[in-house]
């Protein structure tokens, strides 16, 4: 079973180039693009498209 993951201590909101601004919450809703996973295949970083602009936004997992 995999364990939850936990959103680092991101400075909420998480806000894109283009201007965009999400909440946790919507962090949440955003398309997912997958995990990059470090060596043991821990997840590592979350990303997500951007809904206003299509752009990669990246958070920290920890856990």
């Amino acid at each position: 079973m995999t364990p939850p993951r936990i959103l680092a201590a991101v400075a909420w909101p998480k806000a894109c180039g283009c201007g965009a601004r999400y909440s946790r919450e919507e962090w949440e809703a955003l398309r997912t693009l997958g995990v990059q996973r470090d060596r043991d295949g821990n997840p590592e970083i979350e990303l997500r498209n951007c809904a206003a602009c299509g752009s990669t936004l990246a958070v920290v997992v920890e856990g």
